[in-house]
């Protein structure tokens, strides 16, 4: 639909920094009480998904492509600290375990210790049925904590714990979404550290110099 279309000639533009920066004010600028009142409204939760869904995907691009941790936090914060963290539970985890990554990023190991632990006891005790999640989302949720742990332990310098948890993803969700990272990730850490952790720890510290 986008072929030979005026549409198409923005979406170059709206991947920008600037054009991430409008479609932020742009939701920044929808008054909370509209979305108070929208929570009245069955349809509005199709909303308030959307909105948390494309809040998540530019904190993704802000770190992953702009290497920019703290238009990464902004938009996350824009998620855990409205009341969309309420409208959309499931997504707000999701939001919780990237902020974690972004934090890992820039070395605030403390401070990912502690969240991935408070989102780790929220799973153990959610009620899924209520938050509209599913068994599939919720294990896809349990493997992408488990995912961010072992990021952590790895950046932390302790491997065998890294192993230890993406070993739980491939033996838990054969076919879950996270299989392929949780492989990627044990092969990143088998194949740097042949002989010397050294190598690894290098490669990691550059990894996290980036942002």
């Amino acid at each position: 639909r986008l072929i030979d279309s005026l549409a198409a000639a923005f979406v170059p533009w709206l991947a920008s920094a600037f054009g991430i920066f409008l479609m932020r004010q742009f939701f920044l600028s929808i008054p909370v009480e509209l979305e108070e009142a929208a929570a009245l409204d069955g349809a509005a939760v199709a909303d308030a998904e959307l909105k948390a869904v494309l809040l998540l995907d530019l904190a993704r691009f802000a770190l992953e492509q702009n290497h920019d941790p703290a238009a990464a936090h902004s938009f996350i914060d824009d998620i855990l600290q409205t009341n969309l963290l309420q409208a959309v539970p499931a997504t707000a985890v999701a939001a919780a375990l990237f902020k974690a990554r972004v934090l890992i990023c820039e070395e605030n190991f403390a401070a990912a210790v502690s969240l991935l632990s408070e989102t780790g006891k929220n799973l153990e005790k959610a009620d899924f049925e209520s938050m509209e999640m599913g068994a599939v989302i919720h294990q896809d949720h349990i493997s992408l904590y488990q995912l961010e742990s072992a990021r952590l332990a790895m950046h932390q310098g302790d491997f065998q714990k890294a192993l230890t948890e993406l070993k739980k993803i491939v033996e838990e969700t054969a076919e879950g979404d996270f299989v392929n990272d949780g492989l990627e990730m044990a092969l990143y850490i088998t194949r740097r550290s042949l002989g010397d952790f050294d190598v690894l720890k290098r490669s990691l510290r550059a990894e996290r110099l980036t942002f």
